[in-house]
């Protein structure tokens, strides 16, 4: 973070920071053009990376990493402080589903109840 910029003076280029990202629009363009289905929530493409984000990290500590997701949306402009407060009070995790999930997570981690 300063031995390039500063002591070498080597400048860096970021094209993505110029592009104009919507969520909703891409998610759209991407249900109408190539038939994607919306998974839920950021890494929920998997039980297992769902399982982790949705309950152990929250579980074990204390720490929601939708936080992150949403407050960017809210800096970007693309949602309210309001919405995301709405969206926090929602269940992460159906309760069903969560059971079966922890049941696949163990057994895919070679553990016990």
């Amino acid at each position: 973070m300063v031995y390039y910029p500063f002591i070498i003076r080597m400048r860096s280029h970021r094209p993505l920071e110029w592009v104009d990202y919507n969520k909703a629009d891409v998610k759209k363009l991407l249900m109408q053009e190539l038939g994607w289905c919306d998974y839920g929530n950021k890494h929920y493409e998997s039980a297992f990376t769902k399982f982790l984000r949705a309950y152990y990290l929250p579980e074990k500590f204390g720490y929601d990493k939708r936080l992150a997701h949403l407050s960017s949306l809210v800096v970007s402009g693309q949602m309210t402080k309001a919405e995301v407060q709405a969206e926090l009070q929602l269940l992460i995790y159906d309760l069903q589903e969560l059971k079966e999930d922890r049941i696949y997570w163990i057994k895919k981690m070679g553990l016990t109840q």
